[in-house]
């Protein structure tokens, strides 16, 4: 996958397995938020090759591109806008392991997407502990302004990216 650069955002499509429990909360998330996109990462160019910087459950990561995307059904998508990729790359490092937001996902973005009113923390406090959407909307703040608040069917779905890879 060649022409990829940093900004591109990458999601993923986990599949229900009864032997991986890991899935179980992807099939969960699939069908709660109305997805068909579980998690999302973003693409960074580290020294001319494409990483995917990810929130995980262990914290916000970096994988090389080609063996995180083995054997996954993915999508990736880029902004419209042109994206300095220094400065972005730049910001993109700097919450590497920065903390996953497991009360942000599974009870502030539930009670988001049920009621449509937020209880979650602001911005900035936000910022210390992030999920999949959450770090990808942050990286994308000129077009996601309120990006804590991120819906991932909007987020999926927003008129400010556009496809340039789908394998399924």
């Amino acid at each position: 996958m060649k022409d990829l650069k940093t900004g591109d955002i990458i999601f993923f499509k986990t599949k229900f397995c009864w032997y991986k429990p890991s899935s179980y909360l992807s099939v969960a998330i699939q069908k709660v938020a109305n997805i068909e996109y579980n998690h999302v990462g973003i693409i960074v160019l580290i020294w001319d090759m494409p990483f995917v910087l990810e929130a995980v459950g262990k914290g916000i990561i970096a994988v090389p591109f080609e063996k995180r995307i083995k054997d996954k059904l993915i999508k990736i998508v880029r902004p419209y806008r042109i994206i300095n990729e220094k400065p972005y790359a730049t910001e993109a490092v700097s919450y590497l392991s920065t903390k996953y937001d497991v009360v942000g996902l599974l009870i502030h973005q539930l009670i988001y997407a049920v009621t449509g009113k937020w209880i979650g923390a602001g911005q900035e406090r936000e910022k210390k502990r992030l999920y999949c959407y959450e770090y990808a909307a942050l990286l994308n703040s000129k077009d996601c302004p309120e990006w804590h608040k991120v819906v991932p069917k909007d987020f999926l779905q927003a008129d400010w990216h556009y496809t340039l890879i789908t394998q399924k």
